[in-house]
C-alpha cells in the first residue's frame, strides 16, 4: 500500500482575486507530489488570522493590501512561536532595498511573475523545512563541491544535489537533518548522503559562525 503523503499547508495572502486564485490553481497543478492545502486570505488581517490559527509551511503575500499590508503581516508571522520560521515568500511589484535589509529572511518574487516559477519556489522552501531547521549550505559546500570535480572531471559523472531536509522520527539515516547527493551514469545511480546531528549544526553556529551573524541570517 502506498504511503499516504503529508499534507502541506500554504497561506496565500493577496488582495487581487484573479492573482490569488492564479496562484493557488498553479501550485495545486504544480505542485510535484506535494499533498498541498491552500488557504487564501484577501487582505492583511484575514491572513494575520488564519496564520494565528495554525501552522503553515510555506506562506506567500503580497505588500499592499487593505486592513493590514504585508510588512504588518511579516511582523505579526515573526512574532508567533508557531509561524515564526515559516518560509515567507513576497510576490510584489513595490518592494525596495530597505524591505529586503529589514526581512532578511524573506524571499522577495517581483510582479510581474510565471506562476510556474513562483509554483516551483514555494515546492522548494517546503523541501527545505522551517527556517529553524535548514542545513547551513555553505558548511557542505567545500565538500559536495569536491565531489563534484571528481566525479566530473575523473569519472564524467554528472551528479545532482538534493535539497537539505529534515529526517522524520524513525527515517533513516542517522542525524537529524540530511541531503543527498544523486550520481547517475547510464543505467546506474548511487545516491550518496550527508547526514548532520542539530547539536553540531547549533555548535557550528554558535563557535564558528559568532562572527558570520550576517551569512548565517541569510540562510
Amino acid at each position: 500500500m502506498a504511503a499516504i503523503a503529508e499534507q502541506k499547508f500554504v497561506l496565500i495572502a493577496e488582495d487581487d482575486d484573479e492573482i490569488r486564485q492564479l496562484i493557488s490553481e498553479t501550485l495545486k497543478n504544480e505542485s510535484e507530489g506535494l499533498s498541498l492545502v491552500v488557504v487564501e486570505a484577501k487582505d492583511g488581517q484575514e491572513a494575520i488570522a488564519h496564520a494565528a490559527k495554525r501552522e503553515f509551511h510555506c506562506v506567500i503575500t503580497d505588500l499592499r493590501m487593505p486592513r493590514a499590508s504585508g510588512e504588518e503581516f511579516i511582523r505579526s508571522l515573526q512574532t508567533q512561536a508557531v509561524n515564526a520560521n515559516t518560509p515567507t515568500l513576497v510576490v510584489s511589484g513595490h518592494i525596495g532595498d530597505e524591505f529586503a535589509s529589514r526581512f532578511k529572511n524573506v524571499r522577495s518574487i517581483p510582479k510581474p511573475f510565471q506562476p510556474a516559477e513562483l509554483a516551483k519556489a514555494v515546492v522548494r522552501e517546503i523541501k527545505l523545512g522551517r527556517l529553524d531547521d535548514r542545513v547551513p549550505l555553505h558548511l557542505m559546500n567545500p565538500f559536495t563541491d569536491a565531489c563534484r570535480r571528481l566525479l566530473t572531471d575523473e569519472m564524467s559523472i554528472s551528479p545532482k544535489m538534493e535539497a537539505p531536509i529534515v529526517k522524520k522520527p524513525g527515517e533513516a539515516p542517522l542525524g537529524d537533518m540530511h541531503c543527498t547527493l544523486i550520481m547517475t551514469t547510464g543505467p546506474i545511480q548511487a545516491r550518496f548522503t550527508l547526514s548532520y546531528d542539530k547539536e553540531w549544526i547549533q555548535f557550528m553556529k554558535a563557535e564558528y559562525f559568532s562572527k558570520r551573524n550576517l551569512q548565517w541570517a541569510s540562510l
